[in-house]
């Protein structure tokens, strides 16, 4: 019945000049009202728009004498900071900041990035993710690198020399190699919030409906987007697997949703995207052409220098001294372990030194732990082997011995 009075409503203004206006956050997707009415999206505040709102606010403060600290460089995380608010909200969270921290400075951040995951939860299909120092990854010196360079691709220096910025990082490898952990430290290392992409989300929302996925996945996307932060996508070969049969089993509903997602990785210029996967082999050429994908990494198991290193990042985190250990042995009892699970040696032997006498656990607990422990390099010997030959000759670059054991570059087609 709506419907078909708006569309008289249209007819009958056809003859005057008068124009009907619906105000509002959003306007329901009604496809026979497409002719009669368009739809215009009013963008959030930018950069300018924000600093301008912030330098008002700024005024406000000074004048009544209100602490406000903010250089150059807190301005800057500031302004980033308050990406994706609209100009109440601006007004409200620096308000609310400058209460909690008895006036606007750098640690006015933490307070608004909070804010900014009440908007990420409008998107069933974003998760926030807290962000992990770069000290708590173990080794990997090669990635930090890359996260560094990342980082300064995105900069208004690197902007002004025309600097391509770092569009995606994708690290193939096996399980238990702190590729995820290796997320939330370059969110750490970029000063970017990471939102994690759950893809299975993506295809339930809408029930079913045909199109309801492509919706939410631009409105995931958009989010992204204008928080300029880093979009996690975790087991990426999965969620972009299903390009082959989805004609058949939903319509071609998956494979549109992940043409989207493809095109949009190669176009975009503001988030960067961090994917992971274990096993990409039987992935299409096409979805690791050059232009989509800026450093592809293979994560091979740590070297023993990695290992010991591993060993005294996950001793010292439980309170232990690492120079009380003999680092070496255990490294070298460890051959073939992942990072997760030289974590769940040390975790063993602190609980059974704990059972046995609530006493620190010592270098012969951590063995003993190891002991109880077969790894994955072990169980699933001969896939890691086929996925390493596959990377040697299929992924090209500088090959080196670490725990990245290429540093690569995209395949081509």
């Amino acid at each position: 019945m709506l419907v078909r009075l708006l569309r008289e409503v249209a007819w009958k203004l056809k003859i005057t000049k008068a124009t009907v206006l619906f105000a509002g956050p959003n306007f329901p997707d009604i496809k026979t009202l497409e002719k009669e009415v368009s739809a215009i999206e009013l963008d959030l505040p930018q950069g300018e728009e924000i600093i301008n709102a912030l330098d008002i606010q700024l005024e406000k403060f000074e004048k009544n004498g209100i602490n406000t600290n903010v250089c150059d460089v807190t301005r800057g995380n500031l302004v980033q900071a308050l990406l994706r608010l609209t100009n109440d909200e601006i007004s409200n969270v620096i308000a609310k900041a400058t209460i909690r921290c008895q006036g606007l400075t750098e640690d006015a951040l933490a307070i608004i990035l909070d804010e900014k995951k009440k908007v990420i939860r409008g998107s069933s299909a974003l998760t926030y993710v807290h962000p992990e120092l770069a000290n708590s990854l173990g080794g990997y010196q090669s990635l930090r690198e890359i996260l560094k360079k990342a980082a300064h691709t995105f900069s208004p220096e690197a902007k002004a020399r025309h600097v391509e910025p770092c569009k995606v990082i994708l690290l193939v490898g096996l399980p238990g190699c702190g590729k995820d952990l290796c997320k939330r430290v370059a969110s750490s290392i970029t000063n970017r919030a990471l939102l994690d992409l759950d893809f299975g989300s993506i295809m339930g929302e809408g029930g079913g409906v045909i199109g309801q996925s492509t919706i939410s996945i631009k409105r995931a996307l958009s989010i992204a987007t204008t928080l300029k932060g880093i979009l996690g996508i975790s087991e990426f070969e999965k969620a972009v697997s299903g390009m082959k049969s989805s004609n058949k089993t939903d319509g071609g509903e998956m494979a549109r949703t992940i043409s989207y997602l493809l095109n949009w990785m190669q176009d975009n210029r503001n988030v960067l995207v961090f994917a992971t996967a274990n096993d990409v082999r039987d992935l299409e050429s096409e979805q690791f052409r050059i232009g989509r994908f800026s450093y592809i990494h293979f994560v091979d198991l740590p070297t023993k220098e990695d290992r010991q290193e591993i060993f005294r990042l996950h001793l010292n985190k439980r309170a232990l001294k690492a120079e009380d250990f003999d680092l070496d042995v255990l490294a070298t009892k460890a051959e073939q372990f992942s990072g997760a699970e030289i974590e769940g040696a040390v975790k063993d032997a602190v609980l059974e030194a704990f059972i046995d006498g609530n006493r620190s656990a010592r270098t012969k607990d951590v063995i003993s732990a190891i002991g109880t422990i077969t790894p994955t390099a072990e169980m699933m010997k001969t896939k890691i082997d086929e996925i390493r030959e596959w990377a040697k000759n299929n992924i090209k670059g500088n090959r080196t011995v670490g725990a990245f054991s290429y540093i690569l570059v995209p395949l081509k087609s």
